[in-house]
């Protein structure tokens, strides 16, 4: 038994460090002065509000809890589908991808001298993605959460080969939640629910656009942040 959880916490741990790796192969291009193309590319999870709720069906249920409940659970879409509608107008993908994408091309330009590229059918040297792969509102336990995350990765337009590439995500407490998710309690934990229900139903369009701003705007940094540093690496392999 202590082999098997030995072997699975070394499994998790590897996820964990493979999820916050990144590839740096800056020293086996040539990337100073090259031409490079920008994309942009959008994963599933965008604009997307996910709930997630502690209290589950019990045969033991009495009248009162089951309809709570159900109340809570239709309320629960309703709010769910306003918070979407929310946030569809306040936030555009698009946008938070070019403001990522801006500044990691600012910081090839100021360290490697690049040019850039916007024709896929012209001459250039490589290619530079930005995959704005999550900007989700997340309500559990915790409370109500911001999450923004995405992918840059540069490959050799000759070979496909991958020159670099980092994944980072921000997130942002909207709200913080003191409710008490240790209840045994079937209805005091469908009151619990409804609390965290009306922290989301009071997030506004302002609040929202500000929080993915600054959300997109951290995760622009990191980015240039490691650019920074394997720029650094490549100099001292020289």
């Amino acid at each position: 038994m202590k082999t098997f959880k030995l072997t699975l916490f070394v499994m998790l741990l590897a996820l964990i460090i493979s999820s916050c790796s990144h590839t740096n192969n800056f020293s086996q291009y040539n990337m100073a002065k090259s031409k490079v193309l920008f994309e942009k590319a959008f994963g599933s999870d965008i604009n997307k509000v996910h709930q997630y709720s502690s209290n589950t069906h019990s045969k033991k249920e009495s009248d009162a809890e089951f309809f709570s409940r159900t109340a809570l659970s239709i309320g629960s879409a309703f709010i769910g589908n306003d918070i979407e509608d929310k946030f569809t107008k306040a936030v555009n993908p698009d946008s938070i991808a070019s403001a990522i994408s801006q500044g990691v091309e600012n910081t090839l330009i100021k360290y490697f001298q690049i040019q850039t590229e916007s024709d896929v059918a012209g001459e250039y040297d490589y290619i530079c993605i930005v995959a704005l792969d999550k900007c989700e509102i997340t309500s559990g336990s915790a409370g109500v959460y911001l999450n923004v995350g995405a992918t840059t990765r540069i490959t050799d337009r000759k070979t496909g080969g991958i020159v670099w590439e980092d994944s980072e995500n921000e997130n942002i407490q909207l709200r913080f939640s003191t409710t008490n998710y240790n209840s045994k309690s079937g209805l005091e934990r469908t009151l619990n629910d409804a609390t965290q229900v009306a922290m989301l139903a009071s997030l506004t369009e302002d609040e929202i656009r500000k929080a993915v701003r600054n959300a997109s705007s951290e995760v622009s940094r990191l980015f240039c942040q490691t650019i920074q540093e394997d720029f650094m690496e490549m100099n001292k392999k020289k």
